[in-house]
């Protein structure tokens, strides 16, 4: 007979890695709010962001020279759904893309096996489920860090092509 796996060890298991996924967002957010340069492309965004709600042309102004002089150089739509983001402060929108880029993260792990395998992730044992997950997150992990780090849209663009693929 087999044994059962403990459900308490599977919900510290996944307590601790929630933690762990939150605990790298604000690593992230932090380094991003200390670092001048345009805080990575995030500061492009949101500079195009504040652009088009302005009506202004967001490829020939670029942010400004404390922060780089860079151009916006993405298609229209990221400024567009950048939009929210500049309703609020500089800071807590850096805050809240990591913290959406991670959830994402684990969004895209459980989304492309379904995509892969056509089974849900939740079909799998505990454990299976635990190995996919964790080995998918830490073979793309020096990836998914230098997103986090320079604000980039890489893991949204591929949340959007999953979600395309329905």
């Amino acid at each position: 007979m087999k044994a059962r796996p403990n459900p308490v060890r599977w919900y510290l298991l996944t307590a601790a890695v929630v933690l762990l996924a939150l605990t790298a967002a604000l690593i992230s957010a932090t380094r991003m709010i200390r670092r001048p340069f345009a805080h990575g492309d995030f500061g492009v965004y949101l500079q195009a962001s504040r652009l088009l709600t302005a009506h202004e042309n967001i490829y020939t102004i670029p942010t400004p020279p404390e922060s780089g002089s860079l151009y916006y150089v993405y298609p229209p739509l990221l400024a567009f759904l950048f939009i929210p983001l500049t309703w609020i402060s500089e800071n807590a929108a850096i805050v809240l893309w990591c913290m959406f880029s991670v959830f994402l993260v684990l969004w895209i792990v459980r989304r492309s096996h379904e995509v892969l395998t056509g089974l849900p992730l939740s079909q799998l044992k505990p454990a299976t489920r635990w190995v996919v997950g964790c080995l998918s997150v830490l073979y793309s992990a020096r990836y998914i860090l230098h997103h986090l780090d320079r604000g980039q849209a890489n893991i949204s663009a591929m949340a959007l092509l999953l979600l395309g693929m329905s």
